[in-house]
Parts: structure tokens; C-alpha cells; sequence
């Protein structure tokens, strides 16, 4: 297991887990609407928050991918390939399934020509083990996150009742109180 070292690690993990968390979040989405633009979008959010902990983050830097199983960082280096070449930018060469999804199909009626785009999410099989590899890494993330707070961050055990805030600045406290509870 990782081991949690300072209130920036803390708030990189804490962060990560929730990130992962809204990526789950969109996979039923992908499902309902599979060659919809809906779908499409939703397909995007996923690869976006999955991919959002392990991108350059000023002040938090990059996660590192030993989080993610041995087993599936194909499929880890697949969705960020995903975010990168179909949602964040346009590459032309790019294929779910067989089809190109950068590209624009024309559909006439025999008076107008239209342009639409061409929406394909992958398969449920992808989809599975995409839910797979989230719940993995955010388990693994989500365990750390669990041991640094349970054995209590240095210098710092008791809480009373409030609201605390990481203190990112320094190293000792780690938290700050910044508000009573209610």
C-alpha cells in the first residue's frame, strides 16, 4: 500500500478517489445512449475524470499509475488514449469498435446534404472492465486515504467536532480548523 506522507499527498488521493467517483457516475449514462451524442458526451466524462488524477495538476502533480492492477493497465492506457485523442483533441485516425468517430458523415435527402457527426461509445464489455479498473483504483486510492486518516497524520490525532480544511502551506498541522459545526 502507498503510504501517505504529507497533507499534499493526502489532498491528491482524497481527490483522485472522488474524480473516479464522478467517472463511475456517468457509465449508466453511456449504457442507456450508446450511439447518441448524450452517450458520446458521457463516454467523454468518463474518460475526463478517469484521466483527470493522472495528468499534470499545478499543485497536486500527477498521480502515479502504481495504483492501478498490473493486469489492467492496457486498458488504463486505452481510456487515457481515449480522453486524449477523441474528447480533449481531434485526431482523425481514431476508432471505437471499427468506426472512425472524428469524422463527419453527410446524409442527403436528395435536395440537401447535411453534415452530422458520428457518435459510437464502446461495448459493454469495454464498459465492464472500464467499471472494473475505476472501482480497482479507487479502492486502492480510497484504502490510503482510509490508513492516513485512521492512524492519524503526524503531530495531529484528536479532532474536535468542526469542520477542518488540509493545510497545504506547511507540514505540521495538517488540518486546520476552519469552521464550528452546526
Amino acid at each position: 500500500m502507498i503510504a501517505i506522507t504529507s497533507p499534499r499527498d493526502l489532498a491528491q488521493h482524497a481527490l483522485a478517489a472522488v474524480s473516479l467517483g464522478y467517472a463511475k457516475s456517468f457509465l449508466p449514462l453511456v449504457r442507456r445512449h450508446p450511439s447518441s451524442e448524450s452517450g458520446a458526451a458521457a463516454y467523454g466524462a468518463v474518460c475526463g475524470y478517469y484521466a483527470r488524477p493522472f495528468t499534470n495538476n499545478q499543485g497536486f502533480g500527477r498521480l502515479s499509475s502504481e495504483f492501478v492492477p498490473e493486469e489492467l493497465k492496457d486498458l488504463h492506457q486505452q481510456v487515457l488514449r481515449d480522453r486524449n485523442r477523441i474528447f480533449m483533441h481531434t485526431d482523425s485516425d481514431v476508432e471505437i469498435d471499427g468506426v472512425s468517430v472524428n469524422n463527419l458523415e453527410f446524409v442527403s435527402d436528395s435536395k440537401t446534404l447535411v453534415v452530422q457527426n458520428v457518435f459510437v461509445c464502446p461495448g459493454e464489455s469495454f464498459l465492464g472492465r472500464v467499471e472494473d479498473l475505476i472501482e480497482r483504483v479507487r479502492s486502492a486510492l480510497n484504502a490510503a486515504v482510509d490508513k492516513c486518516l485512521n492512524e492519524g497524520p503526524p503531530s495531529q490525532t484528536k479532532f474536535p467536532a468542526g469542520t477542518y480544511s488540509l493545510n497545504l502551506k506547511e507540514q505540521s498541522p495538517w488540518f486546520v480548523r476552519s469552521r464550528d459545526s452546526t
